[in-house]
């Protein structure tokens, strides 16, 4: 069930979770030994999303422009974690991130802040875009406003993924 479903359905957080306990638990099934792994990065990926359906006002703005799974499914950003902190940066662009707000803001360490910096730039580097992300030595990360009108153009065009280097050129 995706995020969708969830949204159109007149239920509780509360019912949706155990609802995604249940799906936790008969994907990871001990008595058989068996593990679906795809089944349990789904669940996971929803449990991420889980704040915005208890924030919807906190989130808003995160996502305002720059949806994290669009911007994975474009730029075959593997990582949702990288995917939101690149959401997140070209969403207030020109605003400096530290590793310490953006641990703080998704809930992981600041190590990992810099693991994510790493995929992500590894992502956008086929784009010819590695250079988009500005790191701040001690102060944090950051997007310029030029370069996210390059990747709000490339997006309102939807163009392949190999004429993107076009527009960034």
């Amino acid at each position: 069930m995706n995020m969708m479903n969830v949204m159109a359905a007149p239920r509780s957080v509360h019912e949706y979770v155990r609802e995604l306990a249940t799906r936790l638990k008969s994907a990871v099934n001990v008595r058989d030994g068996v593990i679906d792994f795809r089944e349990c990065l789904n669940v996971a990926v929803e449990i991420e999303r889980l704040p915005a359906l208890l924030e919807p006002g906190a989130r808003e703005q995160e996502t305002a422009d720059f949806n994290p799974l669009m911007l994975g499914a474009l730029l075959g950003i593997k990582q949702i974690s990288a995917a939101r902190i690149l959401a997140c940066l070209l969403n207030h662009p020109d605003m400096v991130h530290s590793q310490e707000s953006l641990s703080a803001r998704f809930g992981f360490s600041s190590r990992s802040v810099v693991v994510y910096m790493s995929h992500l730039r590894s992502a956008l580097e086929q784009f010819g875009m590695r250079h988009f992300v500005h790191a701040i030595y001690k102060s944090g990360y950051y997007v310029s406003a030029a370069d996210v009108e390059v990747v709000r153009a490339f997006i309102a065009s939807a163009q392949a993924p190999e004429s993107l280097q076009a527009v960034a050129n």
